[in-house]
């Protein structure tokens, strides 16, 4: 996720300013591969790419005993209004249903941003 992250960068350059928070208190506790990089890769075709001006992606990622909490926001240029997930989405949840059943995901589409807030627990 880093290396698309710096990646990223690197394309956009002072187009976008990238604000990732992180505290992990456990740097050996493992996650499904890829689980979390189509919610980053959206965020730059959705948010980032789409935008006319420059343009923001938040990051924030917390594991705490085993509790992952992630959360990434980027900034729409359209309406507020009914929201519909793609294939990527669609699948991250699949996925999310067979390996970490429990995990708490929401999908949030305001006028000006959209969010995805997500918790799994890992232990």
């Amino acid at each position: 996720m880093e290396d698309y992250i710096e990646l990223q960068r690197i394309r956009f350059e002072d187009k976008l300013i990238i604000t990732i928070d992180t505290e992990i208190d456990d740097e050996q506790t493992k996650i499904a591969p890829l689980l979390l990089l189509p919610f980053v890769e959206n965020a730059f075709k959705h948010g980032v790419s789409e935008s006319l001006s420059d343009s923001y992606i938040r990051i924030r990622l917390n594991l705490t005993k085993g509790e992952l909490f992630f959360v990434i926001e980027n900034p729409v240029d359209t309406e507020t209004g009914q929201f519909e997930p793609g294939i990527g989405l669609s699948n991250v949840t699949r996925r999310l249903d067979l390996l970490y059943p429990g995990h708490r995901l929401e999908l949030i589409k305001e006028q000006h941003f959209f969010r995805v807030s997500m918790q799994l627990n890992l232990s």
